[in-house]
């Protein structure tokens, strides 16, 4: 008899668990905003992909890379190994890996793609994978792995002569001569994080920030940069957005902040840092003078920053489920009343996109005239230009 050995797609790296209250309000609010809507065609879409993707990321050029949904027989075991393409910006596509090839050591090795991230040189990807694979007892196992390869799907081996990092989470290559950094889980289940860098070539493993442990935290990966919350997990009350340099690891408090629950995006140029502050309440700060804050009152959402940063595309709605997408206005920002407890926004018009059609997941182009979309049902992958 085949056994199954899917691997179950798990959330993105959401550190923040929402309560099963809030969960239950805020999808209420989102089909109800969206119900008005939902009878409206969308556009057509200018590519159009019929497979069944699950992650998609888009290079500084232009380029898109996307992972597919791969399952085939091994002998007595029905496995998923997921492939990875490149679409040209002419409309080619090209298999860079194929999953079928992809091998561990171990016959019964399944795994899908959750994220794919483009070095700031657009000449490497790092591909973040949920394994499952059958232990010596027969039991099921799953883990976080790190598969690193060029843009023609060469291995890039980095650390003890491999082109994997076994429990690597949310991994980034960096600006600076193919270092690359990524995340490992220090409490349990997936609340706290600590950071860690390769260099490449040698891989010699550097920790930073040792003294630390994060919440969430979001790259900039061509400024060797990132923005976290740092969180005490004994006093909720103690919840501060930090800048890292994760060249020279310098270590910068921004801000005191009264609530996060999720969102954390850094913009393209490093001087804007965006996040929820609760489910509807999203707040911007300038990093350089991070008193120069804004609120707006939207639902809460994957967020995307337009080329210019003073506008948002986000998708309402939790990681990997329903959403809408709206632009944002943060372009004015202005000082912050000291401690500020108060949960006061500016409520500006949203601008919803695509006729308020629901997707599962997004990607802005770079220069912000496209937006490709995973779809909600089969995830067939869609490219829309926009006004």
């Amino acid at each position: 008899m085949t056994r199954v050995l899917y691997t179950k797609t798990r959330h993105r790296f959401t550190p923040y668990r929402f309560s099963a209250l809030m969960v239950t309000a805020f999808l209420v609010a989102i089909v109800f905003n969206t119900s008005r809507l939902g009878a409206l065609q969308a556009p057509t879409p200018r590519i159009s992909i019929d497979d069944d993707c699950t992650a998609i990321s888009y290079a500084s050029d232009g380029r898109l890379a996307y992972a597919t949904r791969h399952i085939f027989n091994l002998q007595k075991f029905q496995v998923q190994r997921d492939d990875i393409w490149i679409l040209e910006k002419d409309g080619r596509r090209r298999k860079i890996l194929n999953g079928e090839k992809m091998t561990r050591g171990v016959e019964a090795f399944s795994y899908t793609i959750t994220r794919l991230r483009w070095a700031p040189d657009g000449t490497r990807i790092a591909a973040e994978l949920v394994t499952t694979q059958v232990n010596s007892k027969g039991e099921q196992v799953e883990d976080n792995l790190l598969l690193l390869v060029n843009q023609d799907g060469r291995e890039m081996k980095i650390a003890d002569g491999d082109n994997v990092v076994r429990g690597a989470i949310d991994g980034t290559w960096l600006a600076n001569g193919g270092k690359l950094a990524y995340l490992t889980e220090t409490v349990k289940p997936n609340l706290m994080f600590s950071i860690t860098t390769i260099g490449s070539p040698g891989g010699h493993v550097f920790p930073l920030f040792d003294r630390h442990s994060f919440a969430a935290l979001a790259w900039n990966a061509k400024r060797g940069m990132a923005v976290a919350i740092e969180k005490n997990l004994d006093d909720a009350s103690q919840t501060r957005l930090v800048e890292l340099n994760l060249i020279s690891e310098d270590y910068r408090r921004l801000a005191a902040l009264e609530g996060y629950v999720g969102g954390l995006s850094f913009s393209p140029s490093g001087s804007k840092v965006a996040y929820f502050r609760d489910i509807n309440l999203l707040e911007a700060r300038d990093v350089a003078d991070p008193s120069l804050v804004t609120r707006v009152s939207v639902a809460y959402g994957m967020i995307n920053w337009a080329p210019d940063e003073n506008r948002l595309l986000i998708k309402r709605g939790l990681e990997r489920q329903e959403g809408d997408l709206v632009w944002v206005s943060i372009s004015t920002l202005a000082t912050d009343p000291e401690n500020d407890k108060s949960d006061s926004a500016a409520s500006p018009a949203l601008t919803p996109i695509l006729n308020g059609q629901t997707f599962r997941d997004f990607a802005l182009a770079p220069d912000g005239h496209s937006v490709a979309l995973i779809l909600l049902g089969k995830h067939n992958l869609q490219i829309f230009d926009l006004p």
